[in-house]
């Protein structure tokens, strides 16, 4: 395989050709989870023979690391960018194909017709956890496993927050609030945690709870080394991201050796292997049986399958009842249209 750098314009029409296959593949095996990220992408061809640089590479000359997944997002950004400047060739890349962490899709606030509105009543949705003592949040490391959540939710109703690294001023209070009054109704809380295995990730899920100053337990739920090596997924060396200390002074010197401590600690605790969540991610059916594999464990099942027959037959009385309302409502419009 080549250096990043002796990429030459075939070799990145070729890594773009291969780009897009896993991205429309993803949509169409997984596309009720949302898309796949840049992430992913690295992930997925990292290691495929088709790779055309190699993974990782030190520069002889300047002594500095060429990281594939660095080449990778500047590949995808630059063909994005040019999608999105009205070239439709192999050079460039649709981007409603991936899902970019932080991105953020704002869909407007009125509705087109009546119909529209109407359309949009749903039957009631009861609070599965009622009867429960513990409540459960599930934070995660990234934005772009908000689909893999919101899919779990959907099945069991708990509460959770994504985040591109540390949470934000504004998910902190709203977490906070959610807490105390559960708290105040005397419930227990459950954080449970899908972040990063690296020196940062590590240490992410504790200041989540440090920030938010509030007395709970959390349990990382993914991704970690095990889970790794079950699956097979290639980690990465910690060491090769340790900072030289040549040449440099005061601040930038004391940077470098709080970085390369934290590196020690963790290799010491952990060994020389990290891993991404997004490695995880690729398979978003695994990544939600373990959430909620994880979430069942909180919960007194014979209490929450009671509360599940309840709210059924709640459901279809209001669904009933929502129709027979829509049907009054487009007749009558239609009565006064005439």
């Amino acid at each position: 395989m080549k250096k990043p750098s002796d990429a030459t314009d075939a070799d990145r029409l070729l890594f773009l050709v291969h780009a897009r296959e896993l991205a429309q593949n993803y949509i169409v095996s997984h596309g009720e989870y949302g898309k796949m990220g840049s992430r992913g992408v690295y992930y997925d061809l990292r290691d495929d023979p088709r790779s055309i640089v190699e993974p990782n590479y030190t520069d002889p000359e300047t002594g500095q690391e060429v990281n594939w997944s660095r080449w990778v997002k500047d590949r995808l950004i630059a063909a994005r960018n040019r999608w999105l400047e009205g070239h439709r060739d192999g050079m460039s890349f649709d981007p409603d194909l991936l899902d970019e962490e932080g991105r953020e899709i704002v869909s407007s606030d009125f509705h087109e017709t009546v119909d529209d509105w109407i359309d949009e009543w749903e039957p009631f949705y009861g609070n599965p956890w009622e009867g429960q003592k513990k409540r459960v949040v599930v934070i995660a490391e990234k934005d772009g496993a908000k689909g893999i959540l919101e899919a779990a939710r959907r099945r069991r109703g708990f509460k959770y927050a994504s985040s591109h690294g540390d949470a934000s001023i504004t998910q902190r209070q709203k977490i906070r609030n959610e807490i105390t009054a559960w708290e105040d109704e005397g419930h227990d809380v459950q954080f449970l945690y899908l972040g990063d295995h690296d020196p940062q990730g590590v240490r992410m899920d504790d200041k989540w709870i440090e920030k938010l100053d509030v007395v709970t337990t959390v349990e990382r739920v993914a991704i970690t080394l095990e889970q790794a090596h079950a699956r097979g997924f290639p980690t990465e060396s910690v060491r090769d991201k340790y900072k030289s200390l040549k040449g440099l002074t005061g601040r930038k010197l004391a940077s470098a050796k709080a970085h390369n401590k934290k590196l020690n600690t963790y290799v010491e605790q952990y060994g020389d292997e990290a891993i991404e969540l997004n490695a995880l991610m690729r398979d978003p059916e695994v990544l939600e049986t373990i959430i909620l594999e994880a979430v069942d464990r909180h919960i007194a099942m014979d209490v929450w399958n009671a509360r599940q027959k309840e709210l059924k037959q709640v459901e279809r009385r209001t669904e009933t009842a929502i129709e027979r309302l829509k049907q009054e409502l487009r007749e009558e419009l239609r009565d006064e249209d005439e």
